[in-house]
């Protein structure tokens, strides 16, 4: 999300807004949690944090195998 786009719902200062995400951020990664948020091109994205990475290539190995159910597969045909 752009810093242009959160200035215009929060509805913030610039210097301020700036000032929050860079707490945000700093705390995001004091918690090391999985999903830390990180500055890029004039915004934020919320990204995996990489010491789940292992986890997360066994997750999509798996359900790049797993089959949709019937019901499942009726619901996307929606």
């Amino acid at each position: 999300v752009t810093l242009p786009s959160l200035k215009d719902v929060t509805e913030m200062q610039e210097t301020e807004l700036k000032k929050f995400m860079d707490e945000l951020m700093a705390e995001y990664r004091e918690r090391n949690g999985g999903v830390p948020i990180t500055e890029i091109a004039n915004g934020y994205q919320m990204i995996t944090n990489t010491a789940y990475a292992p986890f997360l290539k066994k997750f999509r190995a798996k359900s790049a195998v797993a089959k949709l159910s019937a019901s499942a597969l009726e619901t996307l045909a929606i």
